[in-house]
Formats: structure tokens, C-alpha cells, sequence
């Protein structure tokens, strides 16, 4: 090959490999936006800003906006964010003593609790993944009753 051909098929590859993660990316994003849309009462009401990629590349940080109910106006925008590999999203929120209420009084007695509890992990979980792998830094903090519904980890 001669050097000039080299350079130009160096630079296709890296131009294609460059689109490709563009592609990617974007991709992640969509996903996030579909998964935190589903969250929503009101899912075609939702607005969101500042969709990116997280440091790590394991998730997808942004806001969203929404209504609480068909005549409401907009709250404002809360933290989300979407896990890549499991395709959860979270909505990052502060946690209450009352959010555990029914974790940890093991009252899971119909599928209505189930899915409290579900959403409570998610919401742990939602808030760690935010503090390692979005910005800005949020003023919320992991309760420290976290730890006893997250699943363990191998060390």
C-alpha cells in the first residue's frame, strides 16, 4: 500500500468506528427517554434536558419534566437515570423513613406492595448509579436504609 492510501484507510476506519459509537450513544439515549417516559402518569407530557451519556458509559443521565396529573402544571425537571445493561430507568429522589415502611415490616401481601418495594430498589439503586456515573452532583443522599434492599454484591 502506498502511504497515501494507508492515510485514507486509516481515516475510514476511524471515521466509521467514530459513527458507529455516535450511533451508539444515541441509541442509549433514545432508550433512556423511552424508559423514564414510562415512569410518567403522563408520559406524552415529558420534557427532558440535558440527556448524556454517564461518565462510565454504563448509563444515561438527564432530566425530565412532567405533569402529576392531566390539568397539572409542570413541577419542574427531576434527575433520571437509565442503567444500559439492565435498561431500568429511576427517577433520583430524596427517601423517606415512610418509603421503607413496608420493606422492612415484610407486609408483602398483595401485588399493589410488590410493586412499592420494586420501586424503592429501583429508586436505591437510581441514586447510586446518579452519584458514580452522572453531574452535576445532586443534594441528595443514599438513606442509609439503602443497604438493605439492594441485592449483594460479590466482592
Amino acid at each position: 500500500m502506498r502511504p497515501s492510501t494507508l492515510s485514507i484507510s486509516i481515516t475510514i476506519a476511524i471515521s466509521g468506528f467514530v459513527l458507529v459509537s455516535c450511533t451508539n450513544e444515541e441509541s442509549h439515549k433514545l432508550e433512556a427517554r423511552r424508559a423514564a417516559r414510562r415512569l410518567l402518569a403522563f408520559p406524552e407530557h415529558a420534557e427532558f434536558k440535558d440527556v448524556k451519556l454517564g461518565k462510565n458509559g454504563d448509563a444515561v443521565c438527564g432530566f425530565v419534566g412532567f405533569r402529576q396529573g392531566e390539568l397539572a402544571s409542570y413541577p419542574g425537571k427531576k434527575p433520571f437515570v437509565y442503567e444500559v445493561n439492565t435498561h431500568t430507568a429511576s427517577l433520583v429522589e430524596m427517601l423517606q423513613d415512610k418509603d421503607f415502611k413496608n420493606f422492612i415490616e415484610d407486609r408483602l401481601e398483595n401485588d399493589d406492595e410488590v410493586a412499592k418495594v420494586k420501586n424503592l430498589i429501583k429508586t436505591c439503586r437510581g441514586q447510586a448509579l446518579w452519584e458514580t456515573s452522572c453531574s452535576p452532583a445532586l443534594n441528595i443522599k443514599k438513606h442509609a436504609l439503602c443497604s438493605y434492599v439492594e441485592p449483594p454484591t460479590l466482592l
